[in-house]
């Protein structure tokens, strides 16, 4: 058994749902997940209220790629008036790590709670392209569990899906400081209000966050500091600011991540080489850097603490 206290005397006194998640905590331990799955279903149907055994059903369908069928699950611990804490999870398999991923290169760790299930459910969503029904499941959860970081960047997330970027800055960007500003999940949120700025077109203050959270992901995860990369430079080209772009592309190590569904980060590079050239041939005259437009803000903001010191040019990425 995953729990060495528990033997066959003890399961004894344990009910016919108790026994049938514990069986199944026994099996997932061992690597047999599909008589897990089994019997975690077996406890929901003979006890349709036991919220540890949706959790690990609604886990194991992610493992396996089926987010709908996940979605399910989650909404059967949603729907329950009582809240979910995951005590037999916790006692049964307490060297589980769940993770989902949130983008290809970023995942974060989920712990079996009310909360938890709600952010699950409500990025289910938004991978769905459905916004509203993410924003109900999660509006309620983010008044509810203010501490959960992964609560507030799913509903981060689902504000700026749902044209709502102005909220997104009002409550996120307080959350970042309660700790030193620079886990993943703090840097994550700070992607976030970025983009809420950018959505807002206010592009010095999103590229201002864009730029500062760059310097804390080098050393942490270089393949989200290279999506991160490609997202500040993406921003850059949008806005005509062609050199920051090749500079910022430049930067990337993996110069064959793609920016689009076909173009890797190389070949763009190559295409704004080009377009700068032909400005000069053409004796076109254009701000190039966004330094030469903006000023980059030197004291601390109200509510951030992302500082650059950029005399001018390029920043150093």
């Amino acid at each position: 058994m995953p729990d060495p206290n528990i033997d066959s005397f003890t399961l004894s006194f344990c009910s016919l749902a108790e026994q049938s998640f514990i069986r199944g905590c026994d099996y997932l331990s061992r690597g047999m997940e599909e008589r897990a799955r089994r019997s975690f279903s077996t406890t929901t149907g003979i006890e349709s209220h036991f919220m540890d055994a949706w959790f690990m059903l609604a886990f194991i369908a992610l493992v396996n790629s089926k987010p709908e069928e996940a979605r399910q699950f989650l909404l059967r611990i949603l729907n329950e008036d009582a809240p979910f804490h995951g005590q037999y999870i916790l006692r049964f398999l307490p060297n589980l790590r769940m993770q989902v991923n949130l983008w290809e290169d970023f995942a974060f760790q989920v712990m079996p709670t009310t909360g938890d299930a709600a952010a699950i459910a409500a990025r289910i969503y938004l991978i769905q392209n459905r916004p509203r029904e993410a924003k109900k499941i999660i509006h309620t959860a983010f008044k509810k569990y203010q501490d959960n970081p992964v609560v507030s960047i799913v509903w981060a997330e689902t504000m700026i899906a749902d044209k709502a970027p102005d909220q997104v800055i009002e409550e996120i960007d307080k959350k970042i400081f309660v700790h030193d500003g620079k886990s993943d999940l703090d840097l994550l949120l700070t992607h976030l209000i970025g983009q809420a700025h950018l959505d807002l077109g206010d592009y010095r203050s999103g590229i201002y966050h864009w730029e500062g959270m760059l310097s804390f992901t080098r050393e942490k995860n270089p393949r989200l500091t290279d999506r991160f990369k490609i997202l500040l430079g993406k921003a850059y080209e949008s806005k005509g600011y062609l050199q920051d772009a090749f500079d910022v592309y430049s930067s990337v190590e993996d110069q064959s991540m793609y920016i689009d569904a076909d173009e890797e980060v190389s070949f763009v590079r190559g295409k704004l080489i080009e377009k700068i050239k032909s400005y000069k041939s053409q004796g076109i005259v254009k701000p190039l850097r966004f330094t030469e437009v903006h000023q980059i803000p030197r004291e601390r903001p109200a509510q951030g603490y992302l500082e650059l010191d950029h005399p001018g040019g390029a920043p150093a990425y």
